[in-house]
């Protein structure tokens, strides 16, 4: 996650953090020779490398075929939130909508600059989170109905 005032200030100032963060989970699944590989290195080599042509053909190539990994290797472009508040807004409502529970939102990958991921957060917290717990009381009632009935503690839904 990266929020900044617009959605250009929050790519520059994060999308290598989010490419960094999901170029290891795919890493992870299939590629890994612990104890030799240089996860960094490699990610650099193709973040340098990546305006060829070449480049664009080999990070496809190295895609794992799971989908499930497939997913967390795609991880590192965008995603839905990087960018203006009102882009973020936009797309927690798609998650809150689906009565989702918990959005784990990342903000410390990478090569990220401390203070430009506390302006992140402070923006975040000032302009994204206040609509969300407006209506949180909402999400409490529709877990309370899904679950009526249970006889036990339910700590999560998953």
């Amino acid at each position: 996650m990266f929020c900044a005032k617009t959605d250009e200030e929050a790519v520059t100032k994060g999308l290598s953090g989010a490419q960094f963060f999901g170029f290891v989970f795919g890493w992870m699944h299939g590629h890994t020779t612990y104890g030799r590989d240089n996860v960094y290195r490699e990610f650099r080599k193709r973040l340098d490398a990546e305006d060829s042509a070449q480049a664009r053909e080999a990070a496809t190539d190295l895609e794992p075929e799971d989908e499930s990994a497939r997913v967390l290797y795609r991880m590192g472009r965008r995603g839905m939130f990087m960018g203006s508040p009102t882009f973020i807004r936009e797309n927690i409502r798609l998650y809150e909508a689906a009565h989702l529970d918990i959005l784990n939102l990342f903000c410390q990958c990478g090569d990220r600059k401390h203070e430009d991921i506390m302006e992140s957060l402070e923006l975040f917290a000032k302009e994204v989170m206040p609509e969300f717990k407006d209506r949180h009381h909402l999400q409490q009632k529709w877990r309370e109905e899904q679950l009526d009935g249970v006889k036990f503690p339910i700590h999560t839904s998953i």
